[in-house]
């Protein structure tokens, strides 16, 4: 499905006697965030033309809140060619917790005003891109838990539906508050991608959108691109492109997050070349795209016992520099497939606590944000019956909770007795020698895929990612 967007705004305006002709080619919408760039500006361009002669000057009037007087005026000549005269305004606007308001006027040579736009509830802010399958949606799942939508503001935004119908997406522009409740609504963006926003306009006094473009139950394949057409609307990533355009945040993207991978827990082998080409397909058409998070997913859900998805997920960031995985272990209220409220809550933190470091670059984030993942494991006695674990990033100080042994698995049916921490390593003492030549750390039985506690985590709380490898 294909879609011709208009690429101006043309009308004729008559008020109190007054009329003129005029076409906008850059023109905001009301609602809409305008993202900020590296220096805490957004930029506002309003461009176009007048179509008939008469006026003397054109106007930018800028309002912040309620304001009655412009905090700024921009004025110019209108200079004629032949009944035609064309128009540039270029503005910062500060990004801050400030709904801004735009106002373009003529003035003809008797001193009679026009106005002939008027742009309410503009933002300067920041702008990220969610998609994966339906704990991406984080829809609400459980009439017991809190309401997301609590906190709704409006200084979290999204621009048109999340659906996965091409004409419930391409058939209007508006901006509007982030629905953090629903999936396949107007401007839903997810329960964690909401708390999320929130943590950033409280903490950061900065105004955030999200695009969700999650489809649940979707696999990778179905989020690639087509070349094609890539922003083919009958396609997951041709309708979140679609709207990254629409919404003039597509040069702006700095972050994506990716939460999938339960629809290829049983066909794992051809995850990592799919990923591949998605994440190619997001830089050419991201070109500010500086991180990936990637949140790596748990058994469950179509996920099997056994399967290297998880693995998958982990290796990613060996081959791609911008990825950073992130655990879904250590989350509370985990059903098997999705997370109460609390889980969703927990999830945002994590990922605030990332894009501190990594986005807005606050200095005394450590690395004590990021996920734990093992760097290599070696039998440390003769008898094989010790297995010394290295864990990173460098720095990081492990903690375990009781049972935790209980998740780590050899294939030869030897078993974790005990657990000992020393700095990044972790020591396994077996219950016999063991000639395994891999050990899996995993969730296998439903009775600990449901339990919230027995982790293994960082001193910051962070659950340390699940894997499947080689013993040296």
């Amino acid at each position: 499905m294909r879609h011709l967007a208009s690429c101006f705004i043309a009308a004729t305006l008559l008020v109190s006697g007054l009329s003129a002709q005029f076409e906008f080619d850059q023109l905001p919408s009301s609602g809409q965030l305008i993202p900020q760039d590296e220096t805490g500006y957004a930029p506002l361009s309003i461009s176009g033309s007048i179509r008939e002669y008469g006026w003397k000057t054109i106007s930018l009037n800028l309002y912040r809140n309620d304001e009655i007087e412009p905090f700024s005026v921009q004025r110019h000549p209108l200079p004629y060619k032949r009944n035609h005269a064309r128009f540039l305004f270029q503005e910062k606007l500060p990004a801050a917790l400030v709904r801004y308001r735009a106002e373009v006027v003529l003035e003809n040579w008797q001193g009679d005003l026009l106005t002939i736009a008027t742009r309410t509830a503009l933002y300067a802010g920041d702008a990220y891109l969610i998609t994966g399958q339906s704990n991406a949606l984080a829809k609400r799942h459980y009439d017991s838990d809190p309401h997301a939508n609590d906190l709704q503001s409006e200084w979290v935004r999204s621009f048109v539906s999340s659906s996965d119908n091409p004409y419930a997406v391409g058939g209007h522009r508006a901006w509007g508050l982030a629905d953090g409740e629903t999936r396949y609504t107007p401007y839903g963006v997810g329960a964690w991608a909401f708390q999320l926003g929130d943590l950033i306009r409280h903490e950061l006094q900065t105004p955030v959108a999200f695009l969700n473009g999650a489809v649940g139950g979707s696999s990778i394949y179905r989020h690639l691109r087509d070349n094609d057409d890539p922003t083919n609307l009958d396609t997951i990533y041709g309708r979140l492109l679609w709207r990254a355009k629409e919404s003039k945040l597509q040069s702006h993207i700095r972050t994506i997050y990716w939460y999938q991978g339960e629809a290829d827990g049983n066909a794992p082998g051809e995850y990592s070349a799919n990923f591949d080409k998605l994440i190619s397909a997001w830089r050419e058409d991201y070109p500010a795209l500086e991180r990936v998070y990637v949140m790596q997913v748990r058994e469950g859900c179509g996920v099997p016992d056994g399967s290297m998805i998880l693995e998958n997920i982990r290796q990613l960031p060996a081959t791609h520099s911008e990825v950073q995985v992130v655990s879904t272990t250590a989350l509370s209220g985990y059903d098997g497939c999705h997370y109460h409220f609390s889980g969703y809550q927990k999830l945002a933190g994590r990922l605030f606590d990332l894009i501190l470091r990594d986005v807005y670059h606050t200095a005394s984030i450590g690395v004590e944000v990021e996920s734990p993942t093992v760097f290599s494991a070696m039998y440390s006695s003769t008898a094989q019956d010790e297995i010394i674990l290295l864990w990173g990033p460098k720095g990081t100080q492990l903690v375990t909770q009781p049972d935790a042994e209980l998740d780590f698995h050899l294939s030869d049916g030897a078993k974790v007795d005990s657990l000992t921490v020393s700095g990044r390593r972790l020591i396994l003492q077996l219950d016999r020698p063991s000639a395994s030549l891999r050990l899996r750390y995993v969730r296998e039985d439903l009775s600990r895929i449901l339990l919230d506690g027995s982790w293994i985590t960082n001193s910051n709380g962070v659950g340390a990612l699940n894997f499947d490898i080689s013993i040296e």
